[in-house]
């Protein structure tokens, strides 16, 4: 977020009040600070040079003001090193913008300053407010030339090379890497799970604001971004665009303070660098196909690389709608129809996963061997396969990771 004006105001406030003011966005990332009155702290320093702090601090906290609606008075969290301090919402239309935060140590804050904080806090808002609507009418202009751009119509993603070139929307179009991060679907209940409408708001508001801060960290990446409610996609452009560690940076931070501000789980995938804008597409499909790969499957993690996901990169790209019953190998489907077939199936999983490692298997199902190699007979006899086999070892492993990848492995003997 822009912050000329704001600046002004917070260091006003501080001067009259003789104490250190911050504001933080709703994610607890700092946006702007005033200079120290010798009242700062661990948390406040490492905030400032830092501009955020850790996730456990930022849940505590947010634990305790994520719904008032006036001033808040914190206590002192000595296994923080945090001082008690007051916090007031910064609130425009109702809508939250972010935090206001004075330090507190002693407790002498007075009604008077409380009331000519508040006072401030009118202006501040204002202003906050006023660059979120900047800040949308930027994000219209790059969302509509980044939908072109990975659009299916050649023709729309000429048009959108070319003004984004022509407009110098980014600086070096010589290479790109598409990102997708999302909320996963279970958790914003469009699978039925989950919960309401406003719950399903708040997180696709926290993924906008995570995206908007996050790129905002690294004001020297060349970045486009299109948020499309569950989804936010982010093109990377010249040097950055070819250092995955970079760009699993940047998603983890954004995934992270999902996490943090709404408790949903989000994912994100990372395609492969491509030279010039016009390969963009190419970038964004394999994206979103790590992404689905890491939502159904969070053992791989929560931010997956194209590059790493081996046979995943092909089942990942079967629309769940498209996985009917007929499409899984019938050894399954007579597996999925069993007596104790979650069982089963999760245990010849783990098994293959590990290429028939008995040993190890057993210690990750929490089982003695033996009882592993009961449920193997058991596969085999209920399934008709022998898993001593390559191929049949194939078929049903393969089976198992395309019900991981479209959501449907415990519905799949339901059909």
């Amino acid at each position: 977020m822009r912050t000329d004006g704001l600046q002004e105001i917070v260091d006003g406030l501080a001067d009259r009040l003789q104490r250190s003011v911050a504001v933080d966005d709703p994610a607890i990332h700092l946006i702007v600070a005033s200079k120290h009155y010798g009242d700062e702290d661990p948390v406040r320093v490492q905030s400032v040079l830092g501009r955020e702090v850790t996730d456990e601090i930022a849940q505590t906290v947010l634990s305790g003001i994520d719904q008032a609606e006036g001033h808040t008075r914190l206590p002192a969290m000595p296994q923080f090193d945090s001082t008690a301090r007051v916090c007031f919402p910064v609130r425009y239309a109702k809508v939250l913008l972010g935090y206001l935060w004075l330090i507190d140590k002693d407790e002498s804050l007075t009604d008077e300053e409380i009331t000519e904080t508040a006072a401030a806090l009118e202006t501040i808002a204002l202003l906050m407010y006023r660059h979120n609507l900047d800040s949308e009418r930027r994000q219209s202009l790059h969302d509509g030339l980044l939908r072109e751009l990975l659009a299916a119509d050649p023709a729309a993603r000429l048009r959108a090379e070319a003004d984004i070139e022509d407009e110098g929307v980014v600086g070096d179009p010589s290479s790109a890497t598409v990102v997708a991060v999302q909320l996963a679907r279970s958790d914003t209940g469009a699978d039925g799970a989950g919960g309401g409408a406003s719950s399903h708001d708040a997180a696709e508001l926290a993924l906008a604001q995570a995206v908007r801060q996050t790129v905002g960290a690294y004001p020297d990446m060349d970045c486009l971004t299109s948020l499309q409610r569950r989804r936010a996609v982010l093109l990377v452009t010249g040097r950055h665009s070819r250092n995955g560690q970079l760009l699993t940076e940047v998603c983890r931070r954004v995934v992270d303070s999902v996490g943090r501000v709404t408790r949903r789980r989000a994912v994100a995938g990372i395609g492969l660098a491509q030279e010039g804008l016009g390969k963009a597409a190419v970038s964004y499909d394999q994206a979103l196909v790590a992404a689905r790969a890491a939502e159904f499957l969070p053992g791989l993690g929560s931010v997956l690389q194209w590059e790493s996901l081996g046979v995943y990169a092909l089942l990942a790209q079967i629309p769940p709608h498209e996985a009917q019953s007929a499409a899984y190998p019938v050894p399954l489907l007579r597996l999925a129809r069993s007596k104790n077939a979650e069982v089963l199936m999760s245990t010849a999983e783990v098994y293959l996963d590990y290429a028939g490692d008995a040993q190890r298997a057993a210690d990750t199902l929490h089982i003695h061997r033996t009882t592993l190699y009961q449920r193997i007979g058991r596969i085999e006899e209920v399934s008709g396969l022998d898993l001593r086999d390559g191929l049949d070892r194939l078929t049903l492993h393969l089976g198992l990771k395309m019900a991981r990848l479209t959501g449907s492995f415990d519905r799949i003997g339901l059909a």
